[in-house]
């Protein structure tokens, strides 16, 4: 069978069309398989971020329910810390009151002994005092009675006193007497003594100027002959 030109051209572009065709294909394919690749590609980059993900939420979960232990754990170390505080204060107001009550107690008993010694104190101090005032009465009876017995003796002495004052005096009189008698006496020869001295130099003067009136007559002479 012999094939004309049309007929060739028209296989031509059969098979023409039949090559694009496959080629398409092939490029459909090769795009269809990339496409494929880069969803696979993009599943698994999804899948690994959810993964990351889910990593980071479990990290951060298990970060959280670390911090919420911690947390507990230090509120309970915060309670038991407050509830150990609370048992040393109760222990301390426990020994602060059973020191004040043994303090209490040891202060009650001082005051009593306190008392008692006071109370023996005042009962002695009494006791004295009445030893005293019983010494007192007796000291002050004997007293009057040396005073009765010593007044006359006392008044005696006093008169003798007052004789031996009157005497003394009197002797002091005499003697007063004989000293200004001596005083006077020296007073007056003294006057006396200073009285001569006076006239002898009075003398002396009436010498020296006598003897002074001669030589200055001399003196008049000569000047007169020379």
């Amino acid at each position: 069978m012999k094939l004309t030109q049309s007929a060739i051209q028209e296989l031509l572009t059969k098979k023409t069309d039949s090559t694009l065709i496959e080629k398409e294909k092939k490029q459909l394919e090769r795009i269809k398989q990339r496409q494929e690749k880069e969803i696979k590609q993009l599943i698994d980059y999804e899948n690994k971020m959810g993964e990351i993900k889910k990593k980071q939420e479990e990290k951060e979960m298990l970060q959280r329910e670390k911090d919420r232990l911690k947390e507990m754990e230090n509120a309970r170390k915060r309670r038991e810390n407050e509830e150990r505080k609370r048992l040393e204060e109760l222990e301390k107001q426990r020994k602060q009151a059973e020191e004040e009550r043994i303090a209490a107690e040891l202060a009650a008993e001082a005051q009593r002994k306190e008392a008692e010694v006071k109370a023996r104190e005042l009962e002695k101090e009494r006791k004295r005092m009445n030893d005293i005032r019983l010494r007192e009465e007796e000291q002050r009876k004997k007293h009057e009675e040396f005073v009765r017995k010593t007044e006359a003796q006392a008044l005696q002495r006093q008169n003798e006193i007052l004789q031996r004052k009157e005497e003394i005096e009197r002797k002091d009189r005499e003697r007063q007497e004989l000293l200004h008698l001596q005083w006077k006496k020296k007073q007056e020869e003294a006057e006396e003594k200073s009285r001569q001295a006076q006239e002898k130099l009075k003398q002396a003067k009436e010498k020296t100027d006598e003897l002074l009136i001669k030589k200055k007559n001399v003196s008049g002479v000569d000047s007169i002959k020379e």
